[in-house]
């Protein structure tokens, strides 16, 4: 699919960022889609349905989010946290669709590799980038799939749903990064983002002579295919996200 995001705006929300629980309407649900709607309608092009339905399916997110939160259920402004959470997710979802399909997987495999970079591999290896980079691509095709699946599961749709397109593609990439940063908790009251706990799974799965084997087969690539492997995007937005600084998500908030 080819998606043209040449001529998209930039995304200009419509409500306030730190708008209080007070201010919302009893009926918070109809208004957060509501409000949600008007934040899309003007910068995508699809079906007010379509747009609709999306709206409907991230704050029900939002509610789940808020409703398994004891911190948030603590904190008296249940409201003011599920218009926070939704008002991310739909940012998320609009930078991805202004993106288009290409740049946005590109965003989103540079986004996760950097994630799990220091994961794939047992603790000690020695492994240099370009050999950790191709376990990462081993890995991240198992997540997707079950990035996926989960997408279908948790939205109830058909199990061979697929998203086609530019809005449902933005979608499901804004969900897969959520998805792959859920905190899961774990015994002693610590937590763990759910990727990162895939990634070490994944290590502990390799052999070690297969990590040997990646090592070789990479110092071993030569010419224009490993040049333009250099220059693949996709391996040059790792790399910068790797240096990158980390900053506040609250799509954690899960």
């Amino acid at each position: 699919m080819k998606a043209n995001v040449a001529n998209l705006p930039n995304s200009t929300p419509v409500f306030d960022n730190h708008v209080s629980g007070e201010e919302l309407p009893a009926s918070s649900s109809d208004t957060l889609v509501q409000l949600l709607c008007e934040e899309m309608q003007g910068q995508v092009k699809a079906a007010p349905r379509c747009v609709q339905a999306l709206a409907k399916r991230i704050v029900k997110e939002v509610e789940r989010i808020c409703d398994k939160s004891s911190r948030i259920q603590t904190s008296g402004q249940i409201q003011s946290w599920q218009m926070t959470l939704a008002r991310h997710r739909i940012q998320k979802c609009l930078r991805y669709y202004q993106l288009g399909s290409k740049q946005g997987r590109v965003e989103l495999h540079s986004n996760l590799g950097a994630m799990v970079y220091r994961h794939v591999t047992i603790s000690g290896s020695e492994l240099g980038f370009d050999a950790r980079y191709s376990l990462i691509e081993d890995f991240l095709q198992a997540f997707y799939i079950e990035a996926i699946k989960a997408f279908r599961r948790e939205n109830e749709l058909p199990e061979d749903h697929t998203p086609r397109t530019q809005l449902q593609l933005a979608e499901y990439m804004a969900f897969t990064e959520q998805y792959a940063k859920r905190r899961i908790n774990l015994p002693g009251g610590a937590n763990q983002q759910l990727i990162i706990l895939r990634a070490q799974g994944f290590a502990r799965r390799q052999p070690q002579e297969t990590t040997v084997d990646i090592e070789m087969a990479v110092e071993s690539a030569k010419g224009e295919e490993a040049e333009s492997y250099q220059r693949n995007s996709a391996v040059q937005q790792l790399r910068s996200q790797m240096i990158a600084k980390a900053s506040f998500d609250p799509s954690e908030e899960s």
